[in-house]
């Protein structure tokens, strides 16, 4: 139990930390984006490369959890 506290501690530091850096708005844009309009985005600037990599990073910690997805290793 310690490993999977330790690891859900991280977990949600990490969100905490970078969940600030984007909005509701931009998070449902890009989830609903196929990966030629993602990379249309990016490259029209639209949306920067670290704000897709947040969206998608929150997305695991906090689905991949719940699904016991995430181990350490």
């Amino acid at each position: 139990d310690y490993i999977l506290e330790e690891r859900n501690k991280r977990i949600q530091d990490y969100l905490s930390k970078v969940s600030s850096e984007v909005d509701e708005d931009t998070t449902n844009m890009v989830l609903k984006l196929n990966a030629t309009e993602l990379i249309e985005h990016i490259k029209n600037k639209k949306i920067s490369v670290r704000k897709v990599f947040i969206i998608y990073s929150i997305r695991c910690g906090t689905i991949g959890k719940d699904l016991n997805l995430i181990a350490d290793a």
